[in-house]
């Protein structure tokens, strides 16, 4: 029977849209293989794939954001920060999704690994075509990833623009105070 319009356009959106969320040793689940984690998406999305299919394109995807193939098979215990939020991130584009939304997914890593990853970031968006919706409060790294910028406070945007007119000429008190905590 065919799915439910509503079932049908939750999927497609999922489909998508893909989180990357702060804390990436914490977003996968501790008993899965990397393997697992990976295809998890291609199992909720994309339940027509073969075992083999999805095995393939986890190995595309670890590629994708520079891990080896032996990954696969590891635990996340194993992994070090930045090999942690490389998974979440191969989890997240292993579905070929339009946006990655990215929630201070370097906050959490040393400011070096956090560095690769925004350059692994800006190597996807560049060769995928991906969009980026990156939430942080590191203005450096908004600075060197995203074309426009939308300042929030207390739950509400107070300013929004290009990024390098909004750094260059803040208006809102809550953008002045960002720009000078940088």
């Amino acid at each position: 029977a065919p799915l439910p319009e509503r079932r049908k356009r939750s999927l497609d959106m999922r489909r998508l849209i893909q989180p990357v969320f702060q804390d990436p040793v914490a977003s996968l689940d501790p008993q899965w293989q990397v393997l697992d984690i990976v295809t998890e998406p291609l199992r909720n999305l994309r339940p027509d794939l073969m075992k083999a299919e999805c095995s393939e394109m986890a190995r595309q995807a670890l590629s994708a954001v520079d891990l080896a193939p032996d990954f696969l098979t590891r635990l996340p215990a194993s992994l070090s920060g930045g090999q942690a939020q490389r998974v979440a991130i191969a989890r997240a584009i292993i579905s070929a999704p339009q946006l990655l939304v990215l929630d201070e997914a370097t906050s959490a890593l040393d400011p070096l690994v956090g560095a690769e990853i925004l350059e692994l970031l800006l190597r996807l968006q560049v060769e995928n075509g991906l969009s980026l919706l990156f939430i942080t409060h590191d203005i450096a790294a908004a600075r060197r990833l995203c074309h426009r910028i939308a300042v929030m406070e207390e739950g509400w945007i107070v300013e929004t623009g290009d990024m390098q007119a909004v750094i260059d000429d803040p208006r809102h008190p809550a953008t002045q105070k960002l720009i000078a905590a940088s």
